[in-house]
């Protein structure tokens, strides 16, 4: 019984040794994930004349990997950044990448998990290191950041060494991917559609309206959807025409995009409330959206279908002071009373009243209230002026440049709002500052007051 006891404790400690010693020689990685390397031929185990430099070389690197080198402007290119490694190393990112002249849609996560690639016939270790969504701003180079990331790297003599974590050499180097260009091409100006407002992607459009059978003077709205995947970014509320016998008002909108998907996925939705002015049949004619698919290198135009309102006449409400009513003796006597009464006062005041020192008060002249503007962009243009922030004044003047685009039909006017908002872009997402607040103010108070 002894024996077998000590047998068993024995046991035990041999594996305690065996989960201690592979603890030491796992491999520290980005995001604090552990991989533990079983593997008996590896590269850290040096031969007496190894090359540790050509060694590091050959089995540790970054590389930046993208969908495509050549795109269209506005249209969406994955970008990844990635540690190989079959060393035995602790890594830890020392540099993210900067880019320029694009917006930045971040795809990272915190699960950073391992996973094996085979390059030109050899197995590395792969880590990501950053994941992004880039959408070029316009034609021209886009030349991806450098990610940099420090490492301590540990050689052995034997495997035995490696096994037990006992390194006889240890390098400490600093390593980061090599430049990488995107060429972003212009958009075709061939058969491209009047209502094209840069959409890149692949879409759908519906319509429907809160009630087809409707009563003048309520409250109905239009929702405009549009569906897919692409660059939403630049989705603006397509343009409907509207009966004369409907007014309308601005619209709200919303979205909901799955950014860690790519290309991006989801909706925008644009809610137009609007009013019916008169009984009878209103017809909203089909809303047509034209975007740029990439794959197919082609403009598409999708529409919803015709909406018919059947509209009732306006509900009468009941003005009560028109109603008569009969009078009795009753109120006859009532009235006749109340006349006597006011005679008395009447009488009392002219007779009876004490006279009192009348006092002249000059008349004040009244004050003229200051002139506002009653154009609801102009007050916008003006709220401008009170924000601060960079960010928060970049997002404000970007929506009203939208909102003077969503009415604009001078082709002129649609391309310096277009280029606005392209530089409204870059200051958000490319932190791109060249174009001064006082230079966007200026343009806009030009787009607003210019006939």
């Amino acid at each position: 019984m002894r024996k077998q006891l000590l047998f068993f404790i024995i046991f035990i400690f041999f594996v305690l040794m065996r989960v201690v010693l592979i603890a030491q020689s796992s491999v520290q990685l980005p995001g604090g994930v552990q991989y533990k390397d079983t593997n008996v031929d590896i590269p850290y185990v040096l031969n007496p004349n190894a090359d540790v430099g050509l060694i590091i070389k050959q089995n540790i690197f970054v590389r930046v990997n993208v969908t495509k080198k050549q795109c269209f402007e506005g249209e969406p290119i994955l970008v990844i950044y990635k540690l190989y490694t079959s060393l035995q190393s602790e890594s830890s990112l020392a540099k993210q990448p900067e880019f320029s002249g694009c917006s930045v849609i971040e795809m990272t996560t915190n699960d950073l998990t391992v996973s094996k690639e085979i390059i030109d016939g050899k197995t590395y270790k792969s880590y990501i290191i950053r994941k992004v969504q880039l959408v070029p701003l316009q034609a021209g180079n886009i030349t991806l950041g450098t990610a940099e990331v420090e490492n301590t790297i540990s050689f052995f003599k034997t495997v035995d060494d490696a096994y037990n974590g006992i390194p006889f050499l240890v390098k400490n180097i600093t390593i980061g991917n090599e430049p990488l260009t995107i060429t972003v091409k212009p958009l075709p100006s061939e058969k491209q559609p009047a209502n094209f407002r840069n959409s890149i992607g692949n879409f759908i459009i519906s319509a429907k309206v809160a009630k087809l059978i409707d009563t003048a003077n309520d409250n109905n709205h239009l929702e405009i959807r549009i569906d897919g995947a692409g660059n939403f970014q630049n989705i603006v509320c397509p343009v409907v025409s509207w009966p004369a016998s409907i007014e309308h008002f601005e619209a709200d909108v919303t979205e909901s995009i799955d950014k860690l998907s790519f290309p991006a996925s989801g909706k925008k939705i644009f809610t137009i409330p609007f009013t019916c002015k008169k009984e009878g049949a209103a017809t909203i004619p089909p809303i047509n959206f034209s975007f740029f698919d990439s794959d197919t290198k082609q403009y598409e135009t999708v529409s919803t279908d015709s909406i018919f309102i059947n509209i009732l006449p306006a509900v009468t409400t009941i003005d009560t002071t028109k109603i008569s009513e009969e009078v009795g003796n009753g109120k006859y006597i009532l009235i006749v009373l109340c006349i006597a009464i006011v005679a008395s006062i009447i009488l009392w005041l002219t007779f009876f009243k004490p006279t009192k020192k009348v006092v002249k008060i000059a008349k004040m002249k009244p004050v003229e209230s200051p002139t506002i503007f009653g154009k609801p962009n102009a007050e916008k243009l003006n709220d401008l002026l009170f924000i601060e922030d960079e960010k928060t004044f970049t997002e404000a003047a970007k929506a009203l440049a939208i909102t003077l685009l969503q009415t604009e039909n001078n082709a002129h006017k649609i391309t310096e709002l277009n280029a606005l908002i392209d530089a409204c872009n870059q200051r958000l997402y490319a932190y791109n500052l060249t174009l001064t607040k006082s230079a966007i103010m200026g343009k806009l108070e030009q787009l607003i007051t210019k006939a």
